[in-house]
């Protein structure tokens, strides 16, 4: 890590003999990306994705899931290649480069890197379990409208033909947080406003993608407890639990 060269001399007082501290202050200054098993990442750019409301990009991925995968295994950094194959932050904007119609069609495009980093056999080698694909999409909302990049983890099982009867076949996993749950009430749930009978809501369907909730219900009443509340105020809370048995 030292700078090219070896550490530079001071331009003052060079007849002393330089201290420890001389060659860690020329280090500090030159050192500005670290590096590990081809992955590198600047200590200035990349890491500014770690602040606050930024977004993770690729560089910062890519690093840290290598250097996980060489730390979490029993022997450390000695250990053979795992059995799940990381392939990279880029693999799947390759796989689908030049609009190909399916994945037969986009194999081509990452057969020889493939080959290249976990063996003949490519993303089929006998000794990978499972290969894992991140995703960057782009998140919309219900008007289209640009809403940011989303990282999420394609994960797939049991590759290649069952070798024997009764083996698992493939299977695919989507990790996503914003993936999107949708519950439809039939019929609606229904609550009423304190014991007010004349001031119903119901509720007819909730829907969840990550930490975002949007439900849809129905409100009225009479007037005879005030104006509805604004539902923009309100406080989604569990429902109370049951008394345990006396």
């Amino acid at each position: 890590l030292a700078p090219p060269g070896g550490p530079r001399p001071l331009a003052e007082d060079t007849a002393r003999p330089p201290r420890p501290s001389d060659a860690f202050r020329g280090m500090a200054a030159a050192v500005l990306e670290v590096t590990f098993r081809q992955r590198s990442v600047h200590l200035i750019h990349d890491v500014k994705c770690l602040e606050e409301g930024a977004d993770l990009n690729d560089a910062l991925l890519d690093f840290f899931v290598r250097l996980g995968q060489a730390l979490v295994p029993e022997q450390g950094l000695d250990a053979r290649r795992p059995p799940v194959a990381y392939l990279g932050a880029h693999f799947y904007d390759v796989l689908c480069k030049g609009g190909q119609p399916d994945g037969f069609a986009g194999h081509a495009n990452v057969a020889k890197w493939a080959s290249r980093q976990l063996g003949p056999g490519g993303l089929f080698e006998s000794d990978v379990g499972a290969l894992a694909v991140p995703v960057n999409e782009t998140l919309r909302d219900e008007k289209g409208e640009d809403m940011g990049k989303h990282w999420w983890l394609a994960l797939l099982l049991n590759l290649g033909p069952p070798s024997h009867a009764g083996e698992p076949i493939n299977s695919l996993l989507c990790l996503d947080s914003y993936a999107r749950a949708d519950t439809t009430f039939e019929p609606p749930a229904r609550a009423t406003f304190a014991e007010f009978e004349s001031y119903p809501a119901e509720v007819l369907n909730l829907s969840r993608a990550g930490c975002h909730a949007l439900i849809r219900f129905r409100a009225k009443g009479d007037g005879a407890a005030g104006p509805l509340p604004d539902p923009r105020a309100s406080i989604l809370r569990p429902p109370p639990a049951p008394l345990p048995p006396s």
